[in-house]
């Protein structure tokens, strides 16, 4: 699984709205099928228009987020600065277990 997180390019205000028709029905088929696991716009802290994105990608190596990348119109068209952040992660199911041979205990 990657976490992957990337910022617009602020010298193109209005190019994420405008190649947003391109992206929407990417991202939800990659939803659908699990590929991504999670998704969302970054968001300035006084409010406004998304400055980036945040997407947890369930592929096995880098290699292959790579290669989704190149079918991303955010990508290919330029809204999002390069490079990207890629970091491998996982995900926890909630609520979180104790690791083992801890003595905690979660609720």
């Amino acid at each position: 699984m990657f976490f992957l997180m990337a910022y617009d390019d602020p010298a193109k205000p209005g190019h994420r709205q405008a190649v947003r028709p391109r992206h929407l029905p990417l991202l939800a088929e990659a939803c659908r099928t699990g590929l991504i696991r999670f998704a969302g716009p970054i968001l300035p802290e006084g409010g406004g228009d998304p400055v980036g994105s945040l997407i947890v990608l369930d592929l096995p190596d880098r290699a292959a987020v790579e290669a989704w990348l190149e079918t991303e119109p955010f990508w290919t068209e330029g809204v999002w600065l390069r490079p990207v952040t890629i970091l491998r992660c996982g995900i926890a199911e909630q609520p979180y277990l104790p690791l083992p041979g801890s003595p905690a205990r979660l609720p």
